[in-house]
Formats: structure tokens, sequence, C-alpha cells
């Protein structure tokens, strides 16, 4: 679990965490658009290398 920061993007999270911006889309559908996540929002990493 992962909880947003100012300034976050998904590229971002995903990045730091090694995983795909689809990987963390696929484990959390309550994100509808990439583009819009909010500070203080709590999503699900997936596991590094997961399907």
């Amino acid at each position: 679990m992962y909880t947003v920061r100012p300034g976050d993007t998904l590229s971002q999270i995903a990045a730091r965490f090694g995983v795909t911006v689809a990987q963390i889309l696929e484990v959390n559908p309550e994100i509808t658009d990439p583009d819009r996540i909010q500070v203080g929002q709590k999503i699900v990493i997936p596991v590094s290398g997961s399907r």
C-alpha cells in the first residue's frame, strides 16, 4: 500500500517500485483516470515482476 504524496504521478510511483503503470492500474480498478490521482489516496502496489 502506498499513500500518494504531493507531486506524485503514477509513472513516478511505478518507477520507484519497479512496476508498470498498467500493473498498478490492474490492481487498483478504482483509478479510472491515471492522470488524476489525489494526495492522500492509498493505492496498492503490485509485487515487482508479477502480472
